[in-house]
């Protein structure tokens, strides 16, 4: 079973499993800068209440910004069931359609560290949505990218 985690969006999670391309289910939940305190105990709960538990993951795919021109072409310019799961449903995230780009940079990260530290816990392979992951001293993990400058901080006045 694969777990797509998706925290691009800066106002809600999604969670999907599937098993051999096929979606078997999806749960989103609201959030509002408090990703870091929801998702593991949400995760937690989906998994339990379709009956399952970390154990039963075989990979992780997390969304890392926007798909590369790469995945696209791979794809056809097509969005295959896999992709939408991944995202869990049509077309790109929200936050995509309406900021153009990824969610905020908190939330990516997040999403990239939990997907990250699961997947090593549980020694399964983890990668984002266009498959990328990055080996480094014998670990595999998801190296964020931004479509952007990241904006962690207020302006300085000057």
């Amino acid at each position: 079973m694969i777990l797509h985690l998706d925290t691009t969006n800066a106002d809600k999670v999604n969670l999907v499993l599937t098993d051999r391309n096929e979606k078997l289910v999806q749960h989103s939940f609201a959030v509002h800068y408090d990703q870091a305190e929801k998702l593991l105990p949400e995760l937690d709960k989906f998994l339990v209440d379709q009956g399952y538990g970390l154990a039963d993951l075989k990979k992780i795919v997390v969304a890392n910004g926007q798909g590369t021109p790469a995945s696209q072409a791979k794809r056809g310019g097509q969005d295959t069931p896999a992709s939408q799961a991944k995202r869990g449903g049509q077309g790109a995230p929200a936050s995509q359609a309406k900021r153009g780009g990824q969610g905020s940079f908190t939330s990516l990260r997040l999403g990239l560290a939990t997907a990250n530290a699961l997947a090593y816990a549980l020694n399964i392979p983890v990668e984002d949505q266009d498959g990328q992951v990055l080996k480094v001293s014998g670990l595999q993990i998801v190296e964020p990218r931004y479509d952007r400058e990241p904006k962690i901080s207020l302006p300085k006045n000057t």
